[in-house]
């Protein structure tokens, strides 16, 4: 087919404007050929491309903006120039393989924090901004250390979740040529690196989520398929947050809050989202409404450490710790296992297990269960639950307990004599049945256990308001238990029996 000529063209680019008379056009059939074709092909991308932007949104379309700053020590053994080339290398060979997942820069680390980031020191998000203005409008930040060592180069890397202003856990690794450097430093940030997705609906036991930029993630038989850590997969562990933005939009120092002892695992997507359980401390940690000024996110966290910490401490005083509580996990089965008690520290070591990332703790102390702890083992290094302090109420239900064992023998005394002062009336052993009611009236009374009680009730306050509520539910049962079982009823009852009796008796001799 003949392209059209510039003879052909002209009509058409006379009388582009709404108003131009279409009789004035003179277009050879050759070219109105080609017209439809073109406007065909027009049609079909646009209908294509609804179809996308409909099926997909911006947030899933959306790539990472990640950057990396690498710190090179000073060495003899370390050429000079690693500096400033092992940046440019780095950032050439992540655009290449990762392709349009990550929008990727890395830099030599500011001068102001080399020093410090060879050390392994974990700045804030804040402290960052300070020197580098920029870095707030990063998703991630990872932070690459390179040290000689007798094996070669160890290589660390760290990553900073700038929307949670959250450091992850570290990764490391050791070479044995320089060569080998760049790969070392993209392979950790691959698999160091933290998904994010963003919570869209809230159901009654689970959420639905969408995952930013998995539509750039190429089909895995395109020539062009890369392996991305961006990827989200059914059985991932995420760890949900909130960012709360001002009337003007911007995100403060304040604005980030952790949505506490809550962890969600991925599951299947379907066209809704991904489907995402959900465990939690809160009945409903989530907010269902939408609002334009507050994010719900989660990100995908991948625990490294042998075992985690976990420290009890008073949540009206935190420098106060817990010990001796009971902590107990629950497993799949719903069974209940003791895994330990809190030493003086207040704190009890968990191990982790690889096949059990998420594990449903719970805090007990005596007979009252205090706290859900769904906590991913192995994430951090330590976690603090600040929990009420129960200890005054374990000493009032000791007490009480004591008090309502003592009650159950004299209830029992009393029953016995009892029995015997009817026996005895029934005989007409009538001083018998006397000697036995005067050693019924010896017993300690109704009156005698409630003074013992209010006594020990003036000794045992807190300044919580919850656990006080529950002192005071106690010893309101232990005095309702006293009125039931103590009553001078009885006593009097008996009394007047002995009395008939001897009257009766009096009367007979008469």
């Amino acid at each position: 087919m003949k392209l059209p000529t510039q003879r052909d063209m002209q009509p058409l680019r006379r009388n582009r404007t709404l108003g131009a008379a279409v009789g004035s056009l003179t277009v050879s059939p050759r070219s109105t050929t080609l017209r439809l074709v073109a406007l065909s092909a027009v049609v079909l991308l646009l209908s294509c491309a609804s179809h996308r932007v409909s099926a997909q949104t911006i947030w899933e379309v959306t790539p990472y903006h990640v950057q990396c700053w690498v710190a090179v020590a000073s060495d003899a053994t370390v050429p000079a120039e690693w500096q400033a080339s092992l940046p440019l290398q780095l950032q050439a060979t992540a655009q290449e393989r990762l392709g349009a997942i990550w929008k990727f820069g890395a830099v030599a680390a500011p001068a102001a924090h080399h020093v410090d980031i060879l050390r392994g020191h974990a700045y804030t998000l804040e402290e960052l901004a300070e020197q580098t203005p920029q870095v707030r409008a990063l998703d991630k930040l990872m932070v690459a250390a390179i040290r000689p060592d007798l094996h070669g180069y160890h290589v660390r890397v760290q990553q900073l979740d700038v929307r949670a202003r959250q450091w992850t856990s570290t990764m490391d690794m050791t070479v044995g040529d320089g060569g080998q450097l760049v790969d070392a430093i993209l392979q950790l940030m691959c698999d160091l690196f933290s998904p994010v997705v963003r919570i869209e609906r809230v159901e009654s036991d689970h959420v639905f989520a969408s995952a930013q930029a998995v539509g750039l993630t190429r089909p895995k038989d395109s020539l062009r398929y890369w392996t991305t850590p961006a990827e989200i997969k059914p059985g991932d562990v995420l760890l949900p947050f909130i960012r709360k933005a001002d009337r003007k939009g911007v995100v403060g120092p304040d604005g980030i809050e952790m949505v506490q002892w809550t962890v969600m695992t991925v599951g299947e997507k379907d066209t809704i989202g991904y489907r995402c359980d959900f465990e939690s401390g809160y009945r409903q940690p989530f907010r269902p409404r939408r609002n334009s000024r507050i994010e719900q996110l989660a990100m995908r966290v991948q625990p490294t450490l042998a075992a985690t910490t976990l420290e009890l401490v008073d949540r009206k005083k935190p420098e106060q710790p817990l010990r001796g509580y009971e902590v107990y996990e629950k497993n799949a089965d719903e069974q209940t296992t003791l895994l330990g008690r809190t030493d003086w520290r207040g704190q009890l070591s968990i191990a982790r297990e690889s096949d059990r990332p998420i594990r449903v703790l719970f805090v007990r102390n005596g007979q009252q269960l205090l706290g859900k702890l769904p906590m991913i083992v192995g994430n951090q290094a330590r976690v603090v639950a600040p929990l009420r302090n129960d200890d005054i109420r374990l000493e009032a239900e000791g007490f009480l307990i004591g008090v309502q064992d003592s009650l159950v023998d004299l209830v029992a005394r009393r029953e016995v004599l009892a029995a015997r002062i009817r026996r005895a009336i029934e005989a007409k052993e009538l001083d018998k049945a006397t000697a036995l009611l005067k050693e019924l009236r010896q017993l300690d009374t109704q009156d005698d256990f409630a003074r013992r009680v209010q006594q020990r009730k003036q000794s045992l306050s807190s300044g919580d308001a919850t656990v006080q509520t529950k002192i005071d539910q106690l010893f309101a049962q232990t005095r309702t238990l006293l009125g039931r079982y103590l009553s001078q009823e009885q006593v009097d009852t008996l009394a007047a029996s002995l009395r008939e009796a001897t009257a009766s008796e009096a009367s007979t001799n008469n």
